[in-house]
């Protein structure tokens, strides 16, 4: 055990394998998946408001995993996504919000859907809960929606 006020000491080994698409869409890469060194490291090399993904990404890729790719399930909500957001960027040349308008959502009539919700549309945002101690609690959503860049978060309003 470690004494009290002494930080842990973490040591990185190479990947044995790269990460692939099907890593990160099934939770399996190991990138920023809730470790303490990944999120060490995440909090020095975090996405500035208003970064473009293809800025952000690279820095992403030099922060240790918290597991090798493949070998365990950790859900990564931020990386994981943002990171497939980037390819989609690289295969389509386009931003990904973009590509998601011009491929998904104009083709299927959602004109209500939005990186961004403007004023009008926030009531209309899903109110997402926090697990822990039993009980639920309501999550401020307002630092991810008032964050100016193209994410790979898209927030779907009712009625989308």
């Amino acid at each position: 055990p470690l004494a009290p006020g002494t930080a842990p000491q973490f040591y990185t080994v190479p990947a044995t394998r790269e990460i692939m698409i099907q890593h990160l869409l099934s939770h399996v890469s190991g990138l920023v998946s809730g470790g303490a060194a990944s999120a060490a490291e995440l909090a020095k090399v975090a996405r500035k408001p208003g970064e473009m993904l293809a800025d952000y990404i690279p820095r992403l890729g030099a922060t240790p995993l918290d597991f090798q790719p493949g070998s365990r399930w950790s859900y990564s909500p931020g990386a994981g996504f943002e990171t497939l957001g980037r390819i989609v960027e690289i295969v389509s040349g386009q931003t990904f919000d973009r590509f998601l308008r011009q491929r998904i959502f104009d083709p299927l009539g959602m004109k209500d859907i939005t990186f961004h919700p403007a004023e009008g549309q926030m009531a209309r945002v899903t109110t997402m809960y926090h697990r822990a101690n039993n009980a639920l609690t309501k999550v401020d959503t307002s630092a991810r929606i008032n964050n100016t860049s193209n994410s790979a978060k898209c927030l779907p309003t009712a009625g989308s």
